[in-house]
Parts: structure tokens; C-alpha cells; sequence
């Protein structure tokens, strides 16, 4: 069953990088040619109402058809073509340089190669067939990776922050996303060149995952135009966003599992547990984990005491936050900080006290679960955002989807008697314990060094960043602790 499981998943994945892929590689193709769509743009872009309007003939002549007409096809022309809609990015990119419009399109180029030569070089029985080939198109991979990245930086650089769609948001979104990206690079050749090819393997997940953001955005959109919300492109991409980062490295990651999990056993690896050092890192952290948890949501409002938070986020857009998760009187709060407390406690003394757990996995397992659907009820009712740079109920989603993953992930391995995959998945939920108190760590130290102009504060952009910038930090962190733990080592990966 679970093989089938892995590669049911595995082909689910690469067929969704495929077809991306061609439709990046199209999009880029008409960039690279100079294709004059201004014209195109401005008639789409006046004719939003008049239902009799005929849209074919002028799509076909913008620079990616397929995704606009899809868009109107699921949603409304309104949606595609109106105010805040995804046609005003790309009317945008009309008046950029022609440098600036073929740097785009070499971008493409290189992202649909990773991603179409990735379903090649992440396919485990392909890369045992065929190893010379694996190793020219892991170095094509490589190459394409380091332009994309190197291209972000020049357009970044070209455009300002001003000028990058979103601003703030999209600037440094993307500096993170492809300095994430670049780094992973050099530590895959690291681990390469000191023949650690199962780690090799887990640092190429992480590249593949940054280049999954933009077909998961992409699909996000689709799948939100249909359900035709009621709200606009730009209102939705700032939900989008806070979460797309942490869903494109969750999918990298099921990759490496699936791709280590298909690998034969490692049978000279036996594992006693974690060392003191690592052990007392554990206890430390937890400590201030529960000590933060405790000052800031069983006595006070949670992130809205924080005086960092206050100066680093525009509070008045959250007041529905606030509403939903202090003005009621609910006891949610206090029970959502009680399991939040219990979940590092016993994650962290899981993790410390291997091979006693066995009992405690079902109890950790029940307590991820019950606060993801505290964070899922927060999510729903806290709803949009109130402004399309906020993250409105959006970071609570993503917090919870990930806590009913792992929390029922920990409770399969329990069953299964899966040792090491319960103690990687043990770890990588301690870490994502500390959600709730991320953005209370981080926001003093932003607050502190004062790099965020203040317009963009009031403006809504850093909850965004803040919000989603936790989830992802926490999630690498986890999948990097993934990459060197046990369950890794366990597999001759090749």
C-alpha cells in the first residue's frame, strides 16, 4: 500500500511540473521574441463589462493565453481582465526595457528546463537506468537553477522595490526564494562532492521547491477564481502568498521521501538516538517556547501585546484577527495555548527519551490535530484579507494544514511501526510547535535593526512577509533537519 502510495504521489507531482513546464516555456518563448501586447492588454483590459465582447482573437496575442483564458473560462472576465485583477501584472510588464522583457523570458526558459528535466532527475527507477544521463542533465538542471536564480537578481535589481509587483512583498519574496534556492544549489554539490548523495538528494528537493512556486501560485489562482470568492486577483494573492512558500517545500519534500524511501536500506546505520548536544539544544529551546507561549497568550493577546509585532505590523488591519481570536470570549485561545505548550513538551521529550515514546505518539498525534482545527476555525473566520498586501486568515490555514498532516503522520508511523520515520517526523513537528511563537521572536529583532520603511508597514506588506516568512524559516528548518537525520542516513540513496 505505501508503495503504491509513493508512486501514485511521485507521478501526481511530476505531471503537474510537465505541463507547467510547457507553459512556462511558451510564455518565455513570446517574451524572448519582443511580442509587442500592449495593444492586446489595453483592449482586454477596456472591455471587462460588455458580455458580447469577443476574447479569443486578442488572448491569443498576450504573452501567456493559456492561464487568461482559463482564468475567465473558470471565474469571470471580470476577474481576469478588471481592476485588481491578474491582467494589471502584466500590463505592468509592457513597460519595462527590452532587456528587462528578455531576462523575463530567459527566466522562463530556464524555470519550465528545471522543472521538466526535474520529473527525469527525481524519478528513482529512470535515475538508476540511466546514470550517465542523470548526471548530464543534473548538470543542465544545475546550470538552468543557477541562471533563474542569477535573473531574479537582475530584475530585482532593474525594477526596485517600487517597481516588483507587490512591492515590498514581491522584492524581498523574491530575494529570499531565490537566495533559498542558490544556496541549496552549492550545498547539493557539497554533499555531491563529499559522495553524501542522500543529502545530495535532500538539497536538490529543497531547489526543485523553490522552483514549484510558481505552477503551485498559478494553480492556487485557478482553483480560487473557480470557487469565485467574490474577491479580486489582488486580495486573493495576498493569501496566496503568505502560504505558497511552506506548500511548494512540502511538496519538494514528499519528493525526497519518496525518491529516499525507494532506495534500499542502509544496513551499516543503526541509530541509539540523538546526541547530548543536540539533546540540550532541545531542552533550551522548548523552554523559551513554553515561557513565550505562556507571557503572551494565557496572560495577554497574543502577538498584539508584542510591542515588536506592533511596530512591525499595521495593526488596524487585523482587527478581525483580533475579533475573531480575543473578542469573544472564547476559550479557544487558552486551549489552543495549553496544546501548543503540551506539543513542544512532548515532541521535545520524544525526542530526548528514543525508543519510549511508542505510547506518547498517539497522545502528540492527538494534540496536532486538535489544534489544527482550532487554526482551521480561526482560518475560515478570520476569512480574506482586508487589503490585497494583508495575509488575512490565510497564515492559520497554512499552520493548520500542516499540524493535521504531521500530527496524523506521527499517529501512521505509531501504528505502522515506523521507528525512524516517527522519530523524523517527531522532530520536524517540534519545530513547527513553535508557529504560534515565531513571529513574537522575529518581529523585535526587525523592529530593532528598523529596515522596513514605515509606508510599507502601514500599507499592510509585513504581515504578509512576517506571517508567511515564519512558516517557511520553520518548515526548511524542519526539512534540513530531515536531510541529515536518521531516516536519511538509513538509505543508500544512489
Amino acid at each position: 500500500m505505501l508503495k503504491n502510495a509513493k508512486i501514485l504521489m511521485l507521478a501526481s507531482i511530476m505531471s503537474f511540473m510537465l505541463v507547467f513546464g510547457f507553459i512556462a516555456s511558451m510564455t518565455g518563448w513570446n517574451l524572448v521574441q519582443l511580442k509587442d501586447v500592449t495593444r492586446a492588454n489595453e483592449a482586454l483590459y477596456e472591455n471587462t463589462t460588455p458580455e458580447e465582447f469577443d476574447y479569443s482573437e486578442i488572448e491569443s496575442e498576450i504573452v501567456n493565453p493559456t492561464l487568461f483564458k482559463l482564468f475567465r473560462l473558470l471565474s469571470s472576465s471580470e476577474w481576469a481582465y478588471g481592476v485588481g485583477s491578474y491582467l494589471e501584472a502584466y500590463i505592468a510588464h509592457d513597460l519595462r526595457s527590452d532587456f528587462e522583457k528578455i531576462n523575463l523570458g530567459f527566466h522562463m526558459f530556464c524555470g519550465s528546463a528545471c522543472l521538466i528535466l526535474g520529473v527525469f532527475q527525481f524519478w528513482p527507477a529512470f535515475r538508476r537506468k540511466h546514470r550517465k544521463i542523470h548526471r548530464v542533465m543534473g548538470s543542465i538542471y544545475a546550470l538552468c537553477a543557477l541562471a533563474l536564480g542569477l535573473s531574479v537578481w537582475v530584475y530585482l535589481i532593474y525594477a526596485g522595490m517600487d517597481g516588483t509587483y507587490d512591492q515590498l512583498v514581491g522584492n524581498w519574496g523574491l530575494y529570499i526564494l531565490s537566495g533559498t534556492e542558490m544556496f541549496a544549489l552549492f550545498m547539493a554539490f557539497y554533499a555531491l562532492k563529499k559522495r553524501q548523495y542522500a543529502q545530495h538528494l535532500g538539497w536538490m528537493a529543497i531547489t526543485l521547491g523553490s522552483f514549484l512556486t510558481a505552477p503551485w501560485q498559478r494553480y492556487n489562482w485557478m482553483m480560487l477564481a473557480w470557487m469565485d470568492t467574490g474577491h479580486t486577483h489582488q486580495v486573493i494573492n495576498g493569501a496566496v502568498d503568505t502560504v505558497l512558500y511552506t506548500q511548494a517545500y512540502l511538496t519538494a519534500y514528499f519528493v525526497m521521501v519518496a525518491n529516499r524511501q525507494a532506495s534500499p536500506t542502509n544496513t551499516a546505520f543503526v541509530f541509539e538516538g540523538y546526541s547530548q548536544v543536540f539533546k540540550r539544544n532541545i531542552m533550551t529551546i522548548t523552554a523559551l517556547g513554553v515561557l513565550t507561549m505562556f507571557m503572551f497568550y494565557a496572560f495577554s493577546e497574543g502577538n498584539f501585546s508584542s510591542d515588536g509585532y506592533g511596530k512591525l505590523v499595521n495593526t488596524d488591519l487585523l482587527t478581525r484577527e483580533r475579533e475573531v481570536l480575543f473578542g469573544s470570549g472564547s476559550i479557544l485561545v487558552s486551549l489552543f495555548a495549553l496544546l501548543t505548550v503540551g506539543m513542544m513538551l512532548v515532541s521535545g521529550y520524544m525526542i530526548i527519551a528514543y525508543r519510549k515514546h511508542h505510547s506518547l505518539a498517539y497522545l502528540l498525534g492527538a494534540m496536532c490535530i486538535a489544534i489544527a482545527m482550532i487554526e482551521l476555525t480561526w482560518s475560515h473566520e478570520i476569512g480574506y484579507p482586508t487589503v490585497h498586501l494583508s495575509s488575512g486568515g490565510s497564515h492559520y490555514f497554512g499552520w493548520g494544514i500542516l499540524h493535521l498532516l504531521f500530527g496524523s503522520m506521527i499517529v501512521f508511523a505509531a501504528i505502522r511501526r515506523y521507528e525512524l520515520l516517527l522519530t523524523e517526523w517527531t522532530v520536524m513537528t517540534w519545530v513547527l510547535s513553535f508557529m504560534p511563537v515565531g513571529a513574537l521572536w522575529l518581529s523585535p529583532i526587525f523592529s530593532f535593526i528598523d529596515v522596513i520603511p514605515h509606508a510599507y508597514i502601514e500599507g499592510g506588506h509585513t504581515s504578509v512577509l512576517l506571517n508567511g516568512g515564519v512558516m517557511q524559516t520553520l518548515f526548511l528548518i524542519a526539512m534540513v533537519l530531515a536531510i541529515y537525520g536518521p531516516a536519511t542516513q538509513a538509505r543508500k540513496v544512489s
